[in-house]
């Protein structure tokens, strides 16, 4: 049989979506660890949805109040993904560029990773419950039925569900 575990494609480009979370950097620091393959390019996807943004905030905004929250929101999306280009290249490896957006993270997700035509996308996993999952969606869950590269999802390592 063939030697499987040794077929890598030369100069993959990689799409990794990022947030502040635990699980994201545990996707991350898998890739470092376990995908990374010399050559490797990578988009870092951060996507943040509206309705995150303070409820209670957005509510008594004004027009300028709320202009300046979408200001601090799109700072800290920017910062997040900026911190982990920067803890990526620290480690040697080429990252193309930063992708941050607005809108539900599943689909940026598989759009930028299309219009970026990566060869696969490394996502985190909350290890949410399956009834939470289905009630609620899954991001990761999403990424993996629509997009049109392969999808590795790294499960938190205490995730038992």
């Amino acid at each position: 049989m063939a030697d499987v575990g040794k077929a890598v494609i030369p100069g993959r480009t990689i799409a990794i979506a990022v947030d502040p979370s635990e699980h994201s950097k545990l996707a991350v620091n898998f890739y470092l660890t376990k995908l990374r393959v010399e050559g490797d390019k990578l988009i870092v996807i951060h996507c943040q949805e509206m309705f995150n943004i303070d409820q209670a905030r957005l509510h008594y905004a004004s027009g300028a109040a709320f202009a300046e929250m979408l200001r601090e929101e799109e700072a800290r999306v920017q910062a997040c993904a900026s911190e982990n280009a920067t803890l990526l290249k620290d480690a040697g490896v080429e990252v193309l560029k930063t992708r941050t957006d607005w809108g539900k993270p599943g689909e940026v997700i598989c759009r930028v990773a299309k219009e970026e035509s990566c060869d696969i996308v490394v996502i985190g996993t909350r290890g949410q419950g399956k009834l939470r999952r289905t009630i609620l969606g899954s991001v990761s869950d999403y990424v993996v039925h629509h997009s049109e590269c392969p999808v590795v999802v790294c499960k938190h390592p205490h995730d038992k569900k």
